[in-house]
């Protein structure tokens, strides 16, 4: 639950750094394939 919680809070400073530095369109795909990466390793560790 940690850990989660940790990965979680990780995925929201990312967020707002790439809403910052990128374009929105290019954006929402960086986003799209970072959060399929995040929660397939969250099941793979749960």
């Amino acid at each position: 639950m940690i850990h989660q919680e940790f990965t979680l809070e990780k995925l929201v400073v990312i967020s707002r750094w790439a809403l910052k530095n990128t374009t929105r369109l290019r954006n929402i795909n960086c986003l799209k394939a970072y959060i399929q990466s995040v929660s397939g390793a969250l099941h793979k560790f749960t």
